[in-house]
């Protein structure tokens, strides 16, 4: 068996229970237990098994089948959950209780009426803190990364035994932090209740952890220096391995360096960018200008932070380097402190405080990412980032030199190139871009997409309330704004029935707060309501902001900030406007009673060009996808407000195109939206799946397209042994890509939007065939998207449609094939042929071949080249 790996002198974790449940659903007053198990653990060793499957109440629905297994004739002459109650609490009875996020199981089984101990461990909170760089912590992923041993996942009694593995691995992990950073973490986790403190403190016990002091967040945050290789471009990449392609962007960029003027380089697919990115750079900055480089996400940064360029030793001329994230990514040392000195934190607080505690020595620049958290999950759960905002107080000040945020803005104002987030547009810091003469930015096409979701906010009733309770707990009193947040909702949502289009009974719909509503007899209550609670809101923040840790007066001061920018005579005015307005607003009703209220920039051309790109000597801007035509597009260079005499160019591709993709036109389908549309895409995908092994990736346009496909091909597919991931259905957009990337058993993989453009590089021969459900039209009855629309004289030619070309060519680059691996992409909406737009989506891509049939031609053609392979 083996030994313990605990002594387990704790009474608290001596008898351990692991425990795992599959339902139906997530709903106990709907939804059904349908399989139930424990596994026992005891002195480091599991010593019983409990595994019962539980008859419900109705038919198991055919996705929970997919996933778990479980059919209903597993189950026809199984025990009811009321039959099997006393055996398992009998069970569990002295046991402390596990599990891979535990208070699930735990909060479905009391719903049922279970009674269940209050201790328990969660091994998915301990993974978060113990593998922060993890990008997913599941269950079935830990397990296969780690090659624990989990054999039938989304079994119960498997996963709990699972649990039992992954907790083991977790305690190893936690031998190797240094004693007195173990130490720390303990005290904290002991002092705030924590569940899992007893096992923290368990490893302390055993061997004091391993020798070293806990390092300070306050160490000062370094300029990086990098020697800048000798020789041509094209000799320095090929010492670091880079291929042509790369070589060839590193040309392309350093002639612009070296000219002078703005330009859009678009590099295709398959082709990496960030050595033949940078290094330019930084033979410029070594020579005659000082440089920027500004990438799309902190991980992005973190990347090129870790790419082989950095690391060159090889030359003569140095060149400091300094990074600069989104302010709200960097850890803010007071704050920190003040939480470190808390009794009363939430279980999910002091996860993210421990993570910090316990990793800090890992930490460089003092940012979330580096231990795999985000600055939005640090501003705005738990109030320890360095935004400004939330660091204005006394005491704040006076830390202000060893801010993290501040000294990164210092060293970036003295460093030579700058590697920054598109973030740095919108902090405070955007006056860092003033002296740089040549700016250069990653994933262009992302830029306008960030901006407007970063300038764009968005309230509902539900965050207001929690802001209000958060609020209250730190007033020790209710302010009496719980009952002002309902009454403003209320009238919202009341204004948005009484707009809303008689013969409209869809469950999601929205109303654009324009001059018509704004002027009309009621709007006045929602006004003066809104003026009021922002005044109130004021006051409350006002009262708190000397006791406040969490960051609720930043927050308090957003909702504020937010209700006089919606409904003040100011943004009345700016609403009444035609086609003028910079912002868009609106009321958003979702599912009957959830209301809010959304504010949106129209366009974001005017502020890039006036805080990005006007008196710049040189303007590069780079992207797999710029333009909506291959080869030639204009539309990205005016929204993201270049000048007009931007050079617009491709970089060649190192793909030989026909032989490693080519197009199939489906003339066997119905119009998207008619009826009988989605069986033949269903068809489509069963069959191609059931040709291929898998193999298959379908890509709709809607959460429910997902749902729809999943429903109808999963089970036939899974009797086949070929696995169906559907996006929000078996998993996450990372979780679904995660296992869809691994080998062995064969999959098909259902995506909407979020994988048009999101996917990331999946293995080699993972696809075969990929089929694109529609053209990808954003909806026109959205508000943004019509607003928007109205600003050009043709919205759909000018607008509509080249966003749709680059979010279609975007999806089918980021799938393109090998020569080895070729990959077929088939066109299943129908107005390829019949509306004469079709044929700009067909000359968008590629030139590859292009056939036309139906279903049948396509099985023969796909079967026919398999073999050819």
């Amino acid at each position: 068996m083996g030994q313990p790996v605990l002594p387990l002198e704790h009474t608290s974790v001596r008898k351990l229970v692991s425990i795992d449940i599959e339902t139906t659903g997530f709903d106990p007053q709907k939804d059904d237990v349908i399989e139930l198990a424990a596994v026992r653990y005891e002195d480091g060793h599991i010593t019983e098994r409990l595994e019962v499957l539980v008859k419900p109440s109705k038919p198991i629905p055919s996705a929970i089948e997919v996933i778990t297994g479980i059919s209903d004739e597993m189950v026809q002459d199984a025990q009811s959950l009321t039959e099997v109650q006393k055996e398992f609490e009998d069970f569990i009875e002295g046991y402390v209780l596990i599990g891979h996020n535990v208070a699930f199981d735990i909060g479905f089984l009391q719903g049922k009426g279970f009674t269940l101990p209050d201790t328990a461990f969660d091994t998915w909170k301990l993974a978060t803190v113990l593998l922060p760089h993890e990008s997913s912590h599941s269950l079935e992923i830990l397990t296969k990364r780690l090659e624990l041993s989990h054999s039938s996942k989304h079994r119960a009694g498997d996963d709990a035994e699972a649990v039992v593995h992954l907790l083991e691995h977790l305690l190893t992990v936690a031998r190797t932090i240094p004693k007195e950073v173990l130490k720390e973490a303990v005290q904290i986790a002991e002092a705030n209740a924590w569940p899992m403190a007893p096992l923290l403190a368990e490893v302390l016990e055993e061997n004091g952890g391993q020798s070293g002091a806990a390092p300070h967040l306050d160490e000062p945050v370094s300029v990086k220096t990098t020697i800048v290789p000798p020789g041509t471009l094209e000799e320095s990449l090929r010492a670091l391995g880079r291929g042509q392609g790369e070589i060839d962007i590193a040309t392309y960029v350093q002639t612009a360096l070296e000219k002078g003027g703005s330009y859009m380089y678009e590099t295709g697919a398959g082709t990496q960018r960030l050595s033949g990115v940078v290094l330019p750079l930084l033979q410029a900055s070594s020579e005659v200008q000082r440089t920027l480089l500004l990438l799309p996400s902190s991980r992005a940064l973190q990347e090129a932070l870790d790419g082989p360029v950095i690391e060159v030793q090889s030359a003569v001329e140095r060149v400091s380097i300094a990074t600069l994230d989104d302010q709200s990514g960097y850890i803010c040392s007071a704050r920190l402190a003040q939480w470190k000195a808390r009794s009363d934190l939430t279980s999910d607080e002091v996860n993210v405080l421990l993570r910090i505690v316990l990793w800090q020595h890992e930490l460089q620049d003092n940012r979330f990412v580096e231990i795999g958290l985000t600055g939005f999950e640090g501003r705005s759960e738990h109030g320890l980032s360095a935004e400004a905002a939330t660091c204005g107080s006394e005491e704040h000040q006076e830390l202000h030199q060893v801010c993290s945020w501040n000294q990164a803005v210092q060293k970036a104002a003295a460093a030579d190139c700058v590697l920054a987030t598109h973030s740095l547009f919108v902090e405070d810091a955007r006056e860092l871009i003033e002296p740089f003469s040549a700016v250069v930015v990653e994933e262009a096409d992302g830029l306008y997409r960030f901006l407007t979701t970063r300038l764009t906010h968005r309230w509902d009733a539900e965050r207001a309330r929690r802001l209000i309770t958060q609020a209250d707990e730190l007033l020790e009193e209710k302010s009496g704004l719980m009952e002002k947040i309902d009454l403003f909702f209320g009238l919202v949502g009341g204004e948005a029935e009484h707009q809303r289009d008689p013969g409209d009974e869809s469950p999601m719909w929205s109303v654009r707060l324009d001059g018509a509503i704004i002027h009309s007899g009621t709007f006045w209550k929602v006004e003066k309501a809104a003026i009021n609670l922002a005044e109130e809101l004021e006051r409350l923040r006002v009262n708190i902001v000397e006791r406040d840790v969490r960051g609720v007066s930043y927050e308090l001061a957003l909702l504020s900030d937010f209700l006089k920018s919606m409904f003040s005579r100011e943004a009345q005015q700016d609403a009444t406007r035609e086609q003028g307005s910079t912002f868009i607003r609106w009321i958003e009703i979702r599912e009957q009673e959830s209301v809010a209220i959304v504010r949106a920039p129209i366009a974001t051309d005017g502020l890039l060009f006036a805080g990005m790109w006007e008196q710049r000597d040189t303007i590069v801007v780079l992207g797999d996808i710029l333009f909506e035509h291959r080869g030639e597009g204009t539309y990205l260079r005016d929204v993201l407000g270049l000048p007009f005499e931007t050079r617009l160019s491709e970089v060649p591709s190192a793909l030989p195109y026909p032989s490693v993709a080519d197009i199939f036109i489906a003339n066997d389908v119905q119009e998207p939206g008619k009826s009988g549309y989605t069986k033949a895409l269903s068809d489509y995908a069963r069959e191609i799946s059931s040709t291929l092994k898998g193999r298959t990736v379908v890509l709709t346009t809607s959460g429910a397209g997902v749902k729809a496909v999943h429903r109808e091909i999963a089970l036939p597919l899974k009797q086949e042994g070929i696995d169906v991931l559907g996006q929000r259905v078996t998993g996450g957009k990372m979780k679904i890509q995660e296992i869809f990337s691994e080998e062995g058993r064969p999959t098909t993989l259902i995506g909407g939007m979020a994988l048009w453009t999101g996917l990331k590089k999946l293995p080699e021969g993972s696809v075969r065939c990929v089929l694109l459900s529609k053209f990808p039209f954003d909806a026109p009855v959205k508000p943004l998207v019509a607003a928007r629309s109205e600003q050009y004289g043709n919205g759909f030619a000018e607008y509509s449609l080249p966003e749709a070309l680059l979010t279609f060519r975007q999806g089918v680059y980021q799938f393109l094939g090998s020569e080895k691996h070729p990959v077929t992409f088939v066109l299943l909406d129908s107005r390829t042929t019949s509306r004469s737009y079709g044929n700009d989506f067909l000359t968008a891509l590629p030139l590859v071949g292009v056939t036309e049939g139906g279903r049948e031609d396509l099985i023969a053609q796909l079967g026919t080249k398999d073999v050819e392979k």
